[in-house]
Parts: C-alpha cells; sequence; structure tokens
C-alpha cells in the first residue's frame, strides 16, 4: 500500500482524489491492490468520508473497482481486451482522422498542438498524470472532432480501459519523452493527408500489448497479442 501524505482539512476533497489517483497512474498503486478506506484515513489524518467521495469518483474514471462485501481496488484491465480495441483502433483511428481534418479550423490545429506541447512538458517533468491525460486527450480529439457521434460513443467506453493500459504501456519507453515524441511525428504523417501514410502509422504506433506494436489485423501473417502472449 502507497504511503498517503497528511492532509489539512479544509483541502481534504481534493486532494485525496488527486493523490489517489496520483498512486495508481504512477503504478505506485498496482492493478488489483485494495483500498482500505480506514488506512487512507489514518495515513492521511482525516474521516473516512472524503475517501469514500474520492473512491467512487475513481470509480466513475474507471481506476477503481469496487466488490461487493469485499471493498475497494485498484481497478485492471485485461491483455486480451487491450488486444481487441487495438484491433479496432488501427481501422476506425485513421477514419477518424479523415473525418476531422476537413473539418479543422486553424484554431483547432492550434488546440491540438497546445495538448502535445503540454504532453511534452509533463513528459520532460516526469508527471505521469498529466502525460497520460494528454496521450488520451490526443486521440479522443479526432473522435470528438470527427462528427461522427458512433466514433466518439466507442471511444468513450474504451477511454477508462485505455487510461489503465497507458500506466504500463508508457512504462515500456525507455524515455518518457519518447512517448510524446513519437506522437508529435504522428502529427507530421496526419498534417501531410496522405491517407496511406496515416493508415501505415497508426498500425505502429497503436500497441495491443506494453511496448508492442498492433500492427496490421488485416494482414494474413498478422496475429493479435492474445494468441501470440499469454495473459
Amino acid at each position: 500500500m502507497a504511503t498517503f501524505a497528511p492532509l489539512e482539512h479544509q483541502k481534504a476533497p481534493t486532494a485525496v482524489l488527486a493523490q489517489i489517483r496520483q498512486a495508481i497512474l504512477s503504478g505506485e498503486l498496482k492493478a488489483g491492490s485494495q483500498l482500505r478506506e480506514a488506512h487512507i484515513a489514518e495515513e492521511m489524518g482525516i474521516s473516512r468520508s472524503p475517501i469514500r467521495e474520492a473512491l467512487s469518483r475513481l470509480e466513475e474514471e474507471g481506476l477503481v473497482e469496487k466488490v461487493a462485501f469485499k471493498g475497494a481496488f485498484v481497478a485492471s484491465v485485461s491483455p486480451a481486451t487491450i488486444a481487441e480495441i487495438a484491433g479496432i483502433r488501427t481501422q476506425l483511428e485513421p477514419y477518424a482522422v479523415s473525418l476531422t481534418v476537413p473539418r479543422l479550423t486553424d484554431a483547432d490545429w492550434k488546440s491540438l498542438q497546445r495538448i502535445l506541447d503540454q504532453f511534452q512538458r509533463a513528459a520532460a517533468g516526469h508527471d505521469q498524470v498529466v502525460e497520460i491525460e494528454k496521450h488520451l486527450a490526443f486521440h479522443r480529439f479526432f473522435y470528438e472532432h470527427s462528427g461522427n457521434k458512433t466514433l466518439l460513443a466507442m471511444w468513450q467506453d474504451w477511454e477508462s480501459k485505455l487510461r489503465l493500459f497507458f500506466i504500463v504501456d508508457h512504462e515500456a519507453f525507455q524515455n518518457a519523452r519518447d512517448v510524446a515524441g513519437v506522437h508529435e511525428e504522428l502529427m507530421d504523417i496526419i498534417k501531410s493527408g496522405d491517407h496511406e501514410r496515416i493508415r501505415d502509422a497508426f498500425t505502429h504506433h497503436v500497441h495491443d500489448a506494453p511496448g508492442t506494436e498492433a500492427g496490421d489485423p488485416l494482414h494474413p501473417d498478422h496475429k493479435p497479442a492474445s494468441v501470440t502472449r499469454s495473459a
């Protein structure tokens, strides 16, 4: 169990949430770890009420799972689920990009670049919480701006699972800046407007296991991670 810092009572609601989220997204609290309200409250020097509130919020974010009669645990996502999502993303994300790019204004491009800049700063500052959120924000951008509600709904269904996956996937990179760097490269390819390059880029960019490129699921020699690697 992570050691949580004592808190001032007036700062408890937001600070409790931030501390637990940080511990999960940094990997300090591993998937499956139990989150005992009494233990956390004792370490933070506060009542259990803000702990309960924070855990409910984290459950909404997909970072915590509550099990009846057992308590709250750090959520987990199966390798098979990630491989399935990756296979779909390699096909649908280039489509989302193709729908989005013609719709973007100069202000939209600046907003997307701002996300990348924040991503780079978080990586340079080793702020994994912000880094993961900006990683998600970059990809979410294309679904949100595609004009296709079904695509956006699919992304929203995946996002909490991808947030958990990115915790371990980021660790597979030797340098945190490399994660942000590959998104800068992807941005350049997207700006080129070359649909074949964009489609090919996503087969390398999307991972179906930590540090492992998904590849093209439509290629006859392709084998999904759930088949080639054990859980």
